[in-house]
């Protein structure tokens, strides 16, 4: 029994030791990393600076990374992923000689305009925009600076019929958005004498006496009859005609 206890206590104290040694040895990889990710930055190379605190992150979660990698996106232009470990870092070292210097970059950011990028099918059309007490107006395609928050969006065009769209913005964010607008239907009604007229609109055998809301465009009418002459003929439907 002694014996046995002996060596489960010799088990645990090996297994510790090595517990401790990956840790030490996992800090001074991510001590590295650090390093290598400060020469990087320094240097203007943000961009695989930022991969090399990413790596000191996962190894040894550290404040200093923190800062930094809030840094690095920030000079990219990743302002929402820069605000956020900016926050993590005050919220961890409020009193940090860098906390002053985070704060002013979150202030920055804020004041960062998002964009709202339109595409539309048709072109030329008039885009509305409103929310934040206070809207915008203009045509698109194009894009529009606006703050950070909850818009209504209103996307009219002559003859075709409207979109409207409600979207949340972030802070610094880009949001694409597409609108493919239908045009105003119109109504064909076609009447026929005699009344047992067979009758095709476009090729499709079609009701008569034919009353329906189309899309504009050209529409070609045969029919025919019994001890009749067939006629053809071509109509072109509006946008909102009868």
């Amino acid at each position: 029994m002694k014996l046995r206890l002996a060596f489960a206590l010799c088990a645990w104290v090996l297994s510790t030791h090595a517990s401790v040694a990956e840790a030490v040895d996992a800090r001074q990889e991510a001590r590295n990393h650090y390093e290598t990710g400060l020469g990087l930055f320094d240097h203007g190379d943000r961009e695989q600076a930022l991969a090399e605190f990413e790596l000191a992150y996962e190894l040894f979660p550290n404040n200093d990374v923190v800062f930094m990698l809030a840094q690095c996106e920030y000079h990219l232009g990743k302002l929402k992923e820069a605000r956020a470990h900016y926050e993590t870092f005050l919220n961890s070292d409020p009193k940090s000689p860098l906390a002053e210097n985070a704060r002013l970059r979150i202030a920055a950011i804020d004041r960062r305009p998002s964009v709202l990028v339109i595409n539309t099918v048709p072109s030329d059309v008039f885009v509305k925009i409103q929310g934040q007490d206070q809207s915008f107006e203009g045509q698109a395609p194009n894009e529009f600076s606006v703050p950070k928050g909850r818009y209504r969006i209103t996307v009219t065009r002559p003859n075709f019929q409207a979109q409207v769209r409600d979207v949340n913005v972030g802070i610094a964010e880009t949001v694409p958005m597409f609108f493919k607008l239908d045009p105003v239907p119109g109504r064909l009604i076609i009447r026929t004498d005699p009344k047992r007229t067979t009758l095709f609109v476009r090729g499709m055998r079609a009701e008569n006496p034919y009353n329906q809301r189309v899309e504009p465009g050209l529409y070609e009418i045969y029919a025919e009859a019994e001890n009749h002459e067939s006629r053809r003929d071509t109509v072109e439907v509006r946008a909102g005609q009868d």
